[in-house]
Parts: structure tokens; sequence; C-alpha cells
């Protein structure tokens, strides 16, 4: 018997084509979009048809979504929770990068995503993988990957990625190891929430803390992103410029650009009370950030003098937005009621039958 599917609530999307949406809901309505929990529902929007056609319900939390091509051709994907990831296909087909049962790949956060025709999947404690079309799930970095990371215990964890002989003990070391490797394990095992980059040679993570990662093809390498929030999303043009977005307890937004050699620059200055920067993308030379605050909730457009909210119709303002995304020249705004879509000119508000 198939669940009742009401009253969903969208809490993250891709821009699969110019027609096509493909999103992650909560069901029922329960709880905070910004942090599901519980079954969710993984959903493509198809414009030429005027349908939603629901992929799957999962029982394990969706953590994020993504357009890839396989072949040049546009296909959704998802990850959940326990680093499942689950393609559009027909029949449904679902693949664990990480499989190995003595030590499972378990995390809080996952992201999935795809540059420039090849697809990753980044857990936590290393757990960072990619695969194209035609291959198997293979280790970002397999220097920096440990596949027992979480079958260790901290201990043992902090011993294996500070050099430490596994017989030592961590009791009694000096003040100065032991911050040297508390730093170490902090790093290792914080989360990645977004994934960004030109290539397979250029790839930046950024995740908890202010905490940056990148990927030259061979190895991983930390970035100072001079900053403590935490970034939830990312863009990279193409001549290799990074920008990060996020926030932090204070709601403190954040926008950052810069790149490996030069170091990362505040954009937003003065900071904006009340606003949470949480997604971004281009449009063109145009940067469009979606903001999730209660109060100041909508999509703004970046430029010279800073940021300048979009009035879009027939949405309420403030709203929280929980994407911004652009395939093939079109602006997709997601709402946790509504989709949005603009082509440059016409904007056009999408519902969903049970949101």
């Amino acid at each position: 018997m198939q669940m009742a599917r009401r009253k969903l609530s969208f809490y993250t999307g891709a821009a699969v084509t110019a027609d096509r949406f493909t999103t992650l809901a909560t069901l029922n309505g329960r709880g905070h979009p910004a942090k599901p929990s519980g079954d969710y529902s993984f959903d493509v929007f198809d414009r030429k048809a005027g349908t939603w056609r629901h992929v799957t319900t999962g029982k394990d939390t969706g953590e994020s979504v993504a357009a890839w091509r396989p072949g040049g051709l546009p296909q959704a994907v998802a990850i959940n929770r326990i680093g499942r990831v689950i393609f559009d296909d027909v029949p449904l087909r679902e693949e664990q990068p990480y499989s190995d049962p003595a030590h499972p790949w378990a995390t809080d956060r996952m992201t999935i995503g795809a540059i420039a025709g090849r697809l990753y999947a980044i857990g936590g404690a290393g757990h960072f993988f990619w695969r194209d079309a035609g291959c198997d799930w293979t280790a970002l970095d397999p220097a920096f990957f440990k596949p027992d990371a979480f079958a260790l215990t901290i201990s043992q964890l902090t011993k294996k990625i500070g050099g430490v002989l596994p017989n030592a003990t961590l009791i009694g070391i000096p003040r100065e190891e032991d911050r040297r490797l508390s730093d170490i394990y902090q790093e290792y095992t914080a989360s990645f929430l977004t994934i960004t980059g030109t290539g397979r040679n250029n790839i930046t993570l950024a995740g908890s803390a202010g905490r940056v990662l990148h990927f030259d093809g061979t190895r991983i390498s930390k970035m100072n992103s001079g900053v403590s929030e935490t970034f939830v999303g990312s863009v990279t043009i193409p001549d290799g410029t990074v920008w990060l977005c996020g926030g932090g307890s204070k709601r403190e937004p954040v926008l950052l650009t810069g790149d490996r050699q030069r170091g990362f620059t505040p954009v937003l200055q003065p900071q904006i009370s009340g606003l949470y920067t949480y997604k971004m993308a281009f449009l063109g030379p145009d940067l469009y950030v979606c903001d999730v605050s209660d109060a100041t909730g909508g999509v703004y457009r970046v430029g010279p003098d800073g940021l300048t909210k979009l009035q879009i119709p027939g949405a309420p303002d403030p709203v929280p937005t929980w994407q911004v995304d652009v395939a093939d020249g079109v602006l997709w705004v997601l709402e946790a009621k509504a989709l949005n879509r603009f082509d440059g000119q016409v904007w056009e508000r999408l519902t969903h039958p049970d949101a």
C-alpha cells in the first residue's frame, strides 16, 4: 500500500534542465525544512508535462540532491543519511559508495554533487568518493581516506591520523602535542556540506566551522577561509574563482570569494542582521543568493552595492528560500511550499498538489 504523501515541505533541490527540477521534502510537514528527519520524498518536476513525478520515499533522512549528466543525459541523484546514493532510474537504482560491513560509512551529513560530468559523494571523516558513468566508486584521495575511521575510538583515530604509534598513550603528553592532535582530529572528522569546482583537478569542499579543503586531482589540502561560520553553499565560475556562503549561530551572513592562491575575501560589508545566506548560483554575470531567515527570507541579487532583494510574483515576503540553482540559462528558486522559475524575463510560480 502506497504511503499517503501530504503536506510536503521542500528543503533542498537541484535544477536538472531548463524544464526539470528535483526536490527532497519532509513528509506531513514534520520538523523544520532546514533540519529534516525521518521519512523523505524524492520527486522530479517536469514543466513541459506540468507534472510532479514521485521517484521514491525513503526512511533514512535524505540529505542532498544533485543533477548529473552521464553520457550527456540529465538525471536526478539523491543521497541519504546512511550514504546510499539513489538514482532516478526506472527501475529505481541504489548504490553504496563504500559498503564494507566491518567499517560502514556512517555520518551525520552527506552531500552529493556533479562537477564536469563526474559524480561526487561526500561524507565525514575523509569518506569522499567519485564515480564516472562507466566505472565504480573510488576514494577521492586514497592517502586521506581511512577505511576504518568510524570503527575506531576517538583515541585510536587521533593516533592514526596524527602519526602516533598505536600502542602510545595520550595521557600526559605535552600541551602543544595535545593541541596538535586535537586540531588534526577536529579537521579530519568535520562535516563538509557543499562541493564545487571546475573539473577533476580543481575541487573545493566546504563545511562546518569555516573549514575548506581543496583537491588538485591527486591530493587533498587545507585552505584557510578566515572565518568560523558554517558553509552550506558554494559555486565556482569558469576562471576558477570560488564563492562560499553560509552563516553561524548569530545568523550573520557569510559570503566569501577567492581561490587557493589568493585566499578568501568577504563580500558583504557591512553584515546584514538576520539574513542567512544558504545557497547560491550564477545566472550569466549575476550572482543570486537565497536566504532561509524567517525575518528576511527570499532571494537576493549580489551587485557592486550589496544585496538587492527580488520580488517574486505571487510569493510571500519574507519567505525562507532553500535552494537557488541554474540549468541551461534558467534560474530556479525553491521555497518550502513552492517552486519558482525565472527564464530571464518571466517568473513562473509552481506548486505541488501535496505541499
